[in-house]
């Protein structure tokens, strides 16, 4: 068989027969958790770090690297910052590598000796990885080569540091997904919602038991980058069967569905070096802490025992420093929802006049640096 083009140039000579008119394709239907108002916020890549801003507290090292707690995520990180004040005060140095701030930070690290960092030499004692992303690295995008380049390049530079010899690393194993959570969740002993993944939100009608509302939920993260530092909210959707049944065909992804279940309250358990800090919330929005925290009624409690051992039990499996769990309060007893190891405590520190989050984090790190000093 001819090719199709030489075989039209001899029939047609240069000239091909134009083309018809193409029809305008039709607007495809956005996904579910991106119809709706839109949550979108810019992070700011100006930094508030104490410790680089003011200075880092004199160690008594002598004239070798200084001994660090080193940091990888963003300038927005407001955790973080606090978390730099308190270390200072403890007499911690911390040094913060943002990835909104990236490009042009002179660094070298030789293999077996100190890492460098703008000329300052260094001894990484304890590493934790929060909000280092790739997406969040700052490149020209019309020049999509170099921004690749970029990106993977700094990317490297976070597995460098967390993979690091001798040095202490928050959280190493990480959390699993979603999916995996509520797995093990379950064969720990905790409740959890009927669920389905798919890229068929209409299936998942008929598939939950149940008549009753369910919930649309980010199988991924719960927000999108689509540019560096332009963030848009994924947040979780509760919506009636009857209209997730209309939902037509195929979204471009899965997503998680899952039964509505009824609450009188929101705990959110944080796990820090296997002490808890529970704070319960009247149910409200997913996007609520993000948007409106402050309307967002919010009490610490003492945590519920039930939960300790199952809670300990994903602590330990995980092999996680720093945790915040999410649960529901119900009738029939706690439901989990997830499990998240990179979690911001301020807000809920900020509605209940209390620190207890911030000084558990403290502590640990702190305790972990001056293991490694020991060593």
């Amino acid at each position: 068989m001819q090719p199709l083009l030489p075989a039209l140039l001899r029939e047609h000579g240069n000239a091909l027969p134009p083309s018809p008119t193409p029809r305008r394709p039709l607007a495809p239907t956005p996904p579910l958790l991106l119809r709706g108002p839109r949550f979108r916020t810019r992070s700011p890549r100006r930094s508030c770090d104490f410790q680089q801003r003011v200075g880092r507290p004199e160690t008594d090292h002598g004239d070798g690297p200084t001994p660090c707690v080193v940091l990888l995520t963003r300038a927005a990180d407001r955790e973080a910052d606090a978390l730099s004040v308190h270390l200072a005060a403890a007499g911690v140095p911390l040094v913060r590598f943002d990835c909104d701030r990236a490009p042009g930070t002179g660094v070298t690290y030789e293999l077996g000796a100190a890492l460098d960092v703008a000329g300052v030499r260094t001894r990484p004692l304890v590493v934790w990885s929060r909000y280092f992303t790739p997406a969040s690295i700052p490149a020209d995008a019309a020049d999509p080569r170099l921004a690749g380049y970029l990106r993977g390049q700094w990317a490297g530079w976070r597995d460098l540091l967390i993979g690091l010899r001798g040095a202490r690393v928050v959280n190493r194993a990480g959390v699993p997904g979603r999916i995996t959570q509520l797995d093990v969740a379950a064969d720990a002993g905790l409740r959890v919602p009927a669920t389905v993944v798919t890229s068929t939100p209409a299936a998942a009608a008929a598939a939950l038991p149940g008549a009753g509302p369910v919930i649309v939920k980010s199988l991924g993260d719960h927000y999108v980058e689509s540019a560096p530092g332009v963030l848009d909210g994924v947040f979780a959707r509760t919506i009636g069967r009857a209209e997730l049944a209309r939902e037509p065909g195929a979204e471009g992804a899965p997503v998680i569905v899952q039964e509505a279940v009824a609450a009188r309250a929101e705990w959110r358990v944080y796990v820090v070096g296997g002490r808890f800090h529970t704070f319960a919330s009247a149910p409200h929005a997913a996007s609520a802490p993000f948007v409106a925290a402050e309307l967002v009624p919010v009490r610490l409690i003492d945590t519920p025992a039930a939960i300790r051992g199952p809670l300990t039990e994903l602590v330990h499996r995980w092999q996680l420093d720093v945790v915040a769990f999410d649960l529901l309060d119900t009738p029939d007893g706690p439901v989990f929802l997830e499990a998240n190891a990179a979690c911001d405590w301020l807000w809920l520190e900020r509605a209940t006049s209390t620190r207890v989050v911030t000084d558990a984090v403290v502590a640990e790190l702190t305790a972990a640096y001056r293991a490694g000093l020991a060593a």
